[in-house]
């Protein structure tokens, strides 16, 4: 039998009619990735704006799983992939 879980913050899309969609990532070889935060302050601090709930990992899982994602990264550190060709331009404050 497994321990409790610990909460985690899942930044999420809600359609017009209201359901939910967790929001994914790719990882630099391309798979894909449910995003989640260890806590609302880590998910506030990435993504200010966005939307979120709060659920325990397995119910995280299920709604991943209906669309063939079985990995869930924790606190992000990458949330931008390097694009090559990109322009790149300084912004003065």
């Amino acid at each position: 039998m497994e321990g409790p879980q610990h909460p985690l913050v899942a930044p999420i899309r809600v359609s017009p009619t209201g359901a939910i969609t967790p929001m994914t990532a790719r990882l630099p070889g391309g798979e894909r990735v449910g995003v989640a935060y260890s806590s609302l302050e880590a998910m506030q601090a990435a993504q200010p704006r966005h939307d979120w709930v709060m659920l325990g990992e397995c119910g995280l899982r299920r709604m991943l799983a209906s669309v063939d994602i079985h990995r869930i990264q924790v606190d992000p550190q990458l949330v931008m992939a390097f694009m090559p060709g990109a322009v790149r331009r300084a912004v003065s404050a």
